[in-house]
């Protein structure tokens, strides 16, 4: 819970203070001003007034938290204990993973999400991985992946059943495991001005806060495609430079591209994939002004 944790104080800082605010702290770090002073400037509150408001935002998230329980057998139906049973849904925060005890039985804690479960030997290491859960045996393709939707309320009575040997004829997969997520997904490509595709091209797909958003970037044909989770969302489009990505506008308005937040279109993702989307840039990317 210790990394979790770390990623959520991040986020709630970004909520409360703005998505600059950790920017600003480490400017201010540069100037070797101390950091409880920098970390005052920046975020707007004190470290002990800090400490007791996420403590407790911590304590409401926690009262949320819903179980994935189970047991997984050999192929005899015998219980195997010491099995890595991982609830995955894409991201650092929610996702959990736990070892199987007396009588094969696991709990994993989440919060409510879509989650696929991975099988593993060892329960503190994706390798070596064993497969995904198909609903009853296991499967190397992400695609045949059974999805755990929790939603208000605890998913029980799983049943994961192992293949004989399952723990010695391990998969060769094409990609690695922590890339299936079996999600809808936001899809589309950037222009340049001449019709041109852009590659490497930063996209960010916003849903309000760190953890709720994903960020991807336009391969060689100008393509992007983000998994996410349903909700409403905003593109953000970025450019890199030599000291980072710098935001210059959004997915919205008539050519696609806008540089006024105000003008971004909403993307609504509610179990199916969003498609089609076209960005089309009014300049050369490094031409292009940054926007706060």
């Amino acid at each position: 819970m210790g990394y979790n944790a770390g990623v959520l104080a991040s986020e709630w800082l970004a909520n409360e203070a703005g998505d600059h605010a950790h920017i600003d702290f480490w400017r201010l770090l540069a100037t070797k001003t101390p950091w409880q002073e920098a970390f005052s400037a920046a975020f707007g509150l004190t470290v002990d007034e800090f400490h007791e408001a996420f403590q407790e935002h911590l304590v409401d998230l926690l009262a949320n938290l819903r179980r994935i329980e189970g047991v997984v057998v050999g192929p005899d139906g015998e219980p195997l204990t010491g099995v890595g049973v991982r609830a995955w849904h894409g991201g650092r925060v929610g996702s959990s993973s736990v070892e199987t005890q007396a009588r094969g039985a696991f709990a994993v804690r989440v919060w409510d999400g879509t989650y696929n479960l991975q099988i593993t030997p060892d329960r503190s290491s994706w390798f070596p991985f064993a497969g995904w859960w198909t609903g009853e045996g296991l499967t190397a393709d992400c695609d045949e992946a059974v999805i755990v939707t929790v939603e208000g309320s605890d998913v029980t009575g799983l049943l994961v059943r192992l293949p004989a040997g399952w723990d010695k004829s391990l998969p060769t997969l094409d990609s690695p495991p922590w890339e299936c997520v079996a999600l809808p997904y936001v899809r589309g490509r950037v222009l340049g001005v001449d019709g041109e595709t852009v590659a490497g091209l930063g996209v960010w797909l916003w849903g309000g806060s760190t953890d709720s958003s994903k960020f991807g970037t336009t391969s060689a044909d100008g393509t992007f495609d983000i998994p996410q989770q349903n909700g409403t969302f905003v593109l953000r489009v970025y450019v890199s430079t030599g000291e980072g990505w710098r935001l210059v506008g959004w997915y919205g308005g008539e050519t696609g591209f806008t540089s006024n937040r105000a003008d971004a279109t909403s993307i609504e993702i509610d179990g199916t994939s969003v498609t089609g989307i076209e960005i089309r840039l009014p300049a050369n990317p490094t031409d292009l002004r940054p926007v706060r």
